[in-house]
């Protein structure tokens, strides 16, 4: 019966590490899933403001292509 219960025991530790286990990855888990959140939302802003300094670039590309310029020879030239 000693035996029986010193195995007994030792499958109880095994259990209760595995279940340890169990819940460290479940927290580390929780924690990419958070991370990865966190990053999506920064490429999502990233993107917006990419679109929105696109949209300044043309808009002085437009302003741009009002000005003419003087070159040496007396010429007049718009930039394009």
């Amino acid at each position: 019966m000693l035996n029986f219960t010193g195995k007994k025991e030792k499958l109880t530790d095994v259990f209760e590490n595995l279940f340890a286990i169990s819940e460290e990855n479940a927290a580390c888990t929780e924690e990419v899933s958070a991370s990865i959140e966190e990053l999506n939302s920064s490429i999502v802003h990233i993107t917006e403001l990419s679109m929105n300094l696109l949209d300044l670039a043309k808009a002085l590309k437009t302003e741009i292509s009002k000005f003419q310029v003087q070159e040496k020879g007396g010429q007049k030239k718009t930039i394009k």
